[in-house]
């Protein structure tokens, strides 16, 4: 019996050495794993059901007007990999490890209608996406998810540091940050668990004070009631973790205290661009402009 036998448990250890094809059926948006017994796997599924069927609720108030903000989330293909380049005194950079520039994020709610900002840290930012996953869970645990090519279609901005963008309140130095169609989404990258929930949780105390004006100590006792933490992954080096908050919650407690749109605050001086090499014209120093990249 595998439950009984410690070597059955040995590739947790020494890692898999096989190749495994998983096919994908394009039409009908399924995955089917050789050890399903047939069963297919939905590439497109809400969080909360399982069989994958559109049951065209989604972001349907039930008026027919659309719904961002339901906390309902789906399961779609995105690009495990986005990015800027990072600081050049960190040298090479190992495309495994996530961190402050991206990289290798594996987060699965990255997907379209989601924007994630990154510190830029050269001119023109080089921004990049690759990495295409079909299917993921949470935790990644088996090192790769269902890898695929993917074609995928952003528009990048740029925003000044100065802009009073409520987004850039207290930007970390070591992660970025992202708003999907329903939440907020801090990420945070350490060899411990302990220590990256701490950081995604400091970093959305210190956003969500902005949006919303309330104290640091109130938000905090906000996490346990609305915030989501979840496992990103725990096979790139650094372990990956994310908070969400919901956006609508969030932006109507901004609203009755008079801070107006939390998500946005007094935007100025962004200037949009259509593609990644675009970015280099504008030729802004490290610290004083963001990359806000929108997957479409």
């Amino acid at each position: 019996d595998d439950d009984d036998d410690d070597d059955a448990f040995a590739f947790l250890r020494d890692g898999v050495d096989e190749t495994i094809v998983i096919p994908i059926d394009l039409d009908a948006r399924v995955a089917t794993p050789p050890w399903t017994r047939g069963v297919s796997i939905p590439l497109r599924r809400r969080d909360d059901d399982d069989d994958g069927d559109d049951d065209g609720d989604e972001g349907d108030d039930g008026g027919g007007r659309r719904n961002v903000d339901r906390r309902t989330r789906w399961r779609e293909p995105f690009f495990g990999q986005l990015g800027v380049a990072p600081r050049p005194d960190r040298g090479v950079v190992s495309s495994v490890e996530p961190g402050a520039h991206g990289g290798n994020l594996d987060n699965r709610l990255l997907t379209p209608g989601s924007t994630a900002y990154f510190r830029v840290n050269v001119p023109g930012a080089m921004f990049s996406a690759g990495d295409g996953h079909a299917m993921q869970g949470d935790g990644e645990f088996s090192v790769t998810a269902l890898e695929t090519s993917l074609r995928g279609t952003f528009r990048l901005s740029v925003i000044k540091n100065n802009s009073g963008d409520a987004v850039l309140a207290g930007f970390p130095a070591d992660a970025p940050r992202a708003m999907t169609r329903s939440h907020y989404l801090t990420m945070s990258f350490h060899e411990s668990l302990d220590v990256a929930q701490n950081l995604a949780l400091r970093d959305m105390l210190r956003w969500m004070r902005r949006v919303t004006g309330l104290r640091v100590v109130d938000l905090y006792r906000m996490s346990s009631l609305v915030g989501d933490m979840s496992v990103t992954q725990v096979v790139n080096g650094k372990k990956g973790v994310h908070l969400a908050f919901p956006r609508r919650t969030m932006d109507e407690i901004a609203r009755a205290g008079g801070m107006g749109e939390g998500q946005r605050g007094a935007r100025v001086a962004k200037a949009g661009v259509r593609l990644a090499g675009a970015l280099r014209r504008f030729g802004f120093e490290s610290a004083a402009a963001f990359c806000e990249a929108r997957v479409l």
